[in-house]
């Protein structure tokens, strides 16, 4: 999966100075999205966490992960939904569902919650903002 993101540069700055620096914010956007995993305990053999990488070409940054179980740890199975619709459709339940007792996970419909650890950072206009200023300083 891979998330690409257009980022309006204004000021002068030469092509190449632009590459460089979305090439940091690109490091810098990893980073955060990497604590979010590590801050949710999403790790197994630590694969997970290696496989990331950003690219800038054409005025597009790209951050990638090959990892094939990524988009479903980021959106989910969950069948939210097909079990809620528009009107009743729930935020998200904290603790996770897999930091519930067995008793409780069993009211949950089968599939996996989204852990949105990637839509967390982009997202976030501040966090974002902070690391667009840090790139860019």
């Amino acid at each position: 999966m891979n998330v690409n993101l257009t980022i309006n540069v204004e000021g002068d700055y030469t092509e190449e100075e632009i590459a460089k620096k979305m090439f940091i914010l690109g490091e810098l956007i990893i980073n955060k999205i990497k604590e979010n995993i590590r801050a949710m305990d999403l790790i197994d053999s630590g694969q997970f966490l290696q496989q990331w990488f950003s690219t800038y070409k054409n005025g597009e940054l790209t951050i990638e992960n090959g990892q094939e179980y990524m988009i479903y740890l980021e959106y989910g199975t969950y069948a939210y939904w097909n079990q809620y619709g528009e009107e009743n459709f729930p935020g998200t339940p904290d603790p996770k569902k897999k930091d519930l007792p067995a008793s409780l996970r069993k009211n949950y419909p089968k599939g996996m919650q989204p852990f949105a650890f990637i839509r967390k950072v982009l997202y976030n206009d501040i966090v974002m903002a902070e690391l667009i200023q840090q790139a860019f300083s």
